[in-house]
């Protein structure tokens, strides 16, 4: 009889604590409702409805016997109360998800979720997480795991393969793919039919004092906004892979996506590639081609190459473009190294693989023009027309709005400027600084580079068709740059001016097929590398941390600035104005913005052409006036320069944001 009880008993105590583990997990999932237990609660398992379903059969399976023999009506009593106000909370929280787009992330509004979006955002190191944890649980937030592996749920183990003599790691292209999709809301998605993929490969040093460089194979759905980087693969290893073997899994996954789509929900979504995007080695070095300083180097006509110390480009006219058919067949055998991986891919092999003006106008062409200005010596400006342009750049930095990365700097610190830098001066701020000082000639040559890029990457003249006449000022530019610096100076990125315009008219716009956003992904996965030790793991594990608390808002921002330079924005009929504040009405329960007008005055210049064709004008501020405007179209950013107190300057915001 005895050993009958204490039978009985000890099953009484593991069916009590399997419910009171249940109900610890919904208090961890619902801090707010009251559950009795005899332990503290220091679990970090989530709960779901069916566990509650559960937790209250098991309750009712065993409390007759439990009643019977132990007297324990009234714990089960409450345990049922408790159950019964969680259900209601479920209940209630399930009802305002349904109303909620992003309601596959529901949980993100709990607090440990929050903490997690916190960790991964900010990038904060596991010993500061766990100091974190320590304090928290200290102050009586117990339900909180103690250590940050914990918390983001961070992988102890992380395989990695041996290919083209560096570490490798393969995400999977579908995988990756669909987790990237399915984190807009799904009213994106919807109406999708087909997916724009592009793809980037390069190589990424993330150590001073070694010459191993990362090199990721990153991809990007083009025609949903915003734009989000994944990564596909990851190398790590000797600064450059010894073939192209990391390439094989990517090719097979993106052949089966081309031929059969993917299959998202109960729907079959097509995808096509529109672009891998690289800068010249890598190019080269993926295509099995010859590299820019080969006689046959360039990558879209036939042209023999003519050495002068470097090699250069000097026809303009009468070019041989090279086709996807002439590629295959390697006609011209002495641009080939051998077979690309992408071959095998049913793609255009030249159209696929646009010149990337961030690397070969930005950095290439924009900064060879400016060190040609400032140390060659038979172009060079004196010191104090040098100080001078500096002087104007660096006086310019109060106007420039936020949305810019950098802030224009003098001239003495070029070798340290980044290419959104190089972008901004060519862009906008070279036209106003370099007026005046620069010899007429030379500025005139700069004006048909800066329009003529202008044009190609603003959606507006695109659509206008100014791509022709892009085209023919860039082949203007290149063909005096011979003249005014020297048959030297005709370089493969000043060559490849002349290709630029088909590329853009290809693709939409040069920001469409620019590495800009590829760039900006790569810095952020050299910030994830913690320590020298193995860091192809590290990064790995950082991502995999980030992926259940990413959502992508496509709602733009539409919180409007008032504070200057934010507030500028161009208005309909060539005027440009200052929001001033944002007023509710309560007759229509809409709000409107009150602006400061400035009326259009002149074109900044006239030639190569009329510079308010692409926004760029000078403005009366004597005769501004105030206006109540319903809407502001946040897509028409601009700079207004208050270049003296009666002529203001306003640039329209051209590229992409």
């Amino acid at each position: 009889m005895y050993e009958y009880k204490r039978k009985k008993r000890l099953q009484y105590n593991n069916r009590w604590m399997q419910v009171s583990r249940r109900l610890k997990r919904i208090h961890k999932m619902h801090p707010n409702t009251a559950v009795h237990t005899s332990e503290p609660i220091n679990l970090t398992e989530a709960a779901s409805s069916s566990e509650i379903e559960s937790s209250d059969n098991d309750i009712s399976s065993f409390e007759a016997e439990s009643n019977q023999e132990y007297g324990l009506g009234s714990e089960i009593d409450d345990l049922h109360m408790n159950l019964t106000d969680i259900h209601d909370v479920l209940s209630n929280s399930q009802s305002e998800e349904e109303n909620d787009d992003h309601d596959n992330h529901h949980s993100l509004v709990y607090p440990q979720n929050l903490l997690i979006q916190w960790v991964n955002k900010n990038g904060v190191t596991h010993n500061a997480v766990d100091e974190l944890l320590k304090i928290l649980r200290q102050m009586g937030i117990d339900y909180l795991p103690k250590t940050a592996r914990t918390l983001i749920s961070s992988e102890r183990y992380i395989e990695t393969q041996q290919k083209s003599g560096m570490k490798y790691v393969y995400f999977g292209l579908k995988e990756e793919l669909l987790k990237n999709i399915s984190r807009y809301p799904k009213a994106t998605i919807k109406g999708l039919r087909q997916l724009l993929l592009s793809c980037n490969i390069d190589g990424l040093p993330i150590f001073r004092s070694k010459n191993d460089a990362l090199w990721p194979v990153l991809c990007a759905v083009m025609n949903i906004k915003p734009l989000k980087v994944f990564p596909v693969v990851l190398m790590y290893g000797r600064s450059k892979p010894s073939d192209l073997n990391f390439l094989y899994d990517f090719i097979s996954d993106m052949d089966d996506l081309l031929l059969h789509g993917i299959q998202y929900g109960n729907r079959i979504i097509n995808i096509k590639l529109q672009c891998v995007i690289c800068d010249a080695p890598a190019k080269a070095m993926v295509k099995s081609i010859k590299l820019f300083s080969g006689y046959y180097g360039c990558d879209k006509c036939e042209q023999k190459g003519t050495w002068m110390g470097k090699m250069t480009y000097p026809e303009v006219t009468n070019l041989t473009i090279r086709t996807d058919t002439r590629f295959r067949n390697q006609s011209n055998s002495q641009h080939h190294h051998g077979k690309s991986p992408f071959c095998d891919l049913n793609i255009d092999l030249i159209a696929a693989f646009p010149i990337d003006y961030m690397h070969q106008v930005c950095l290439g062409v924009m900064k060879r023009l400016l060190v040609t200005w400032i140390r060659k010596n038979t172009f060079k400006l004196c010191s104090r027309q040098i100080s001078e342009i500096s002087a104007r750049l660096v006086s310019i930095k109060d106007f420039v709005p936020n949305i810019f990365a950098r802030k224009p700097r003098g001239l003495e610190e070029i070798d340290r400027w980044k290419a959104t830098e190089y972008r901004q001066f060519l862009l906008y701020t070279g036209k106003l600084v370099l007026k005046g000082i620069l010899p007429q000639e030379m500025y005139d040559h700069f004006l048909t580079l800066s329009v003529g890029i202008s044009f190609l990457v603003s959606p507006t003249c695109m659509s206008l068709k100014y791509g022709k006449y892009a085209h023919d000022l860039l082949l203007n530019f290149v063909s005096r740059c011979g003249d005014l610096y020297g048959k030297d100076f005709l370089v493969y990125n000043v060559h490849s001016l002349i290709h630029l315009t088909a590329d853009a008219e290809e693709h939409g716009t040069l920001d469409s097929c620019s590495a800009f956003p590829f760039e900006n992904y790569l810095h952020q996965l050299k910030k994830m590398v913690r320590s020298s030790k193995n860091p192809i793991v590290q990064i790995t594990k950082r991502i995999k941390e980030a992926e259940n608390t990413m959502i992508y808002k496509t709602s733009p921002d539409n919180k409007i600035s008032h504070k200057f330079p934010n507030n500028v924005y161009s208005l309909p009929g060539y005027n440009c104005c200052e929001v001033l504040r944002t007023v509710h009405s309560r007759r229509s329960e809409e709000n409107y913005f009150i602006v400061r007008v400035y009326p259009f005055q002149s074109p900044i210049f006239t030639s190569p052409c009329d510079s308010r064709i692409f926004g760029a004008f000078n403005v009366n501020p004597r005769k501004d006036f105030l206006k109540k405007v319903s809407s502001i179209n946040t897509s028409t950013r601009g700079m207004l320069i208050k270049k003296t107190e009666s002529t203001y300057i306003f640039l329209s915001i051209l590229h992409d944001l």
